[in-house]
């Protein structure tokens, strides 16, 4: 396809009528500047042809791997903890009603791995569940058999429930905590651990923030913050997001890290950025870990899953990830643990 073609195919697309924006026959574009700019339209509209092309791959691939998964949870009954690990590898999560009935597919997919943990741990609130494991679906609880560990907590602290009680449980290990609406990849526990040996003291993860400062020496916008994928990337500025699992070395995050009323008080929902300022105050490094593959095609999202999650709540003006950051960027003077920018 010739260049003015592209161009008539793209602006009728994009339902640019103006002279300027739209040719037939010959380019009748007389600079060079606006060659360019038709040519970033183009790359544009191809650019949202390909990402809508890979979400409906994605989601036609999560329907399949569902399929399979939910198959697997009732035929399968081979154990899916243990390793030969020198060090002990803990996964943890938490859940809650909204999600409770499709978890089963989340835990089948943790329990698949090529590398299994010693533990598999799902914490839950009686807060949520009064009568424990009588409200919980016979799906999740014949897991049990195969080494999911169901364990209910007083206090309902949110997504903070996939971290804390285990870290105060097993303060000597590698803890990887993981969210509940996600099909993990088989290989997610061996990625992560691969790269612990070869950077033993960092927070590993498959996806991050990088954290922008202003020139003024505050923190810019969370929105502004650009996101981080399946490259290699380290530094103070890495902030990991839960949902594609984490890796938290033994002593890694500081003894704060487990102060309900402080975390309560300045950030309740945002346990990612709470976490990554606890690993900044302790002086450790944060690291994406390099995957070619793209992530939207191993990480798959549970088809048909209902139920408000943390981005509504952090949405709103008194807990967004601004607001809560915020709080804790002037609590803890986050800034003396930044280098300056580059």
């Amino acid at each position: 396809m010739v260049f003015s073609d592209q161009l008539n195919t793209v602006s009728g697309a994009l339902k640019i009528n103006s002279p300027v924006y739209r040719v037939s026959g010959c380019c009748g574009i007389s600079t060079h500047c606006e060659i360019r700019y038709m040519k970033s339209v183009i790359r544009r509209y191809q650019a949202r042809r390909r990402d809508r092309e890979l979400v409906r791959a994605a989601r036609n691939k999560a329907v399949q791997v569902q399929q399979r998964l939910e198959y697997t949870a009732v035929a399968c009954h081979d154990n899916g903890i243990g390793n030969s690990c020198p060090d002990n590898l803990i996964v943890s999560l938490t859940s809650y009603p909204g999600r409770i009935t499709t978890l089963f597919i989340v835990i089948e997919s943790l329990l698949q791995q090529t590398l299994r943990p010693d533990h598999l741990l799902l914490w839950l609130s009686r807060e949520d569940f009064p009568n424990e494991r009588v409200d919980l679906p016979q799906s999740l609880l014949n897991q049990e058999a195969r080494g999911l560990e169901i364990l209910f907590v007083d206090d309902n602290h949110r997504s903070y429930k996939k971290i804390i009680p285990t870290l105060d449980a097993h303060s000597d290990s590698i803890v990887i905590t993981v969210d509940d609406d996600l099909m993990y990849p088989v290989d997610l526990i061996d990625l992560l651990y691969r790269a612990h040996k070869q950077h033993p003291k960092d927070v590993l993860c498959n996806r991050a923030r990088r954290m922008i400062i202003t020139d003024t020496g505050a923190p810019a916008a969370y929105s502004q913050w650009p996101l981080l994928a399946n490259q290699a990337e380290a530094g103070p500025r890495v902030m990991p997001t839960g949902n594609h699992g984490v890796l938290y070395p033994p002593g890694s995050l500081h003894r704060d890290v487990s102060n309900g009323e402080t975390y309560q008080q300045l950030a309740p929902f945002g346990d990612d950025l709470w976490l990554k300022s606890m690993s900044l105050i302790n002086g450790v490094s944060c690291r994406v870990i390099e995957d070619r593959r793209h992530p939207r095609m191993r990480f798959l999202s549970l088809p048909f899953t209902f139920g408000p999650g943390l981005r509504d709540s952090n949405r709103s003006n008194n807990h967004g990830n601004d607001h809560q950051f915020n709080a804790l960027w002037e609590h803890y003077k986050l800034a003396q643990y930044l280098p300056p920018n580059q």
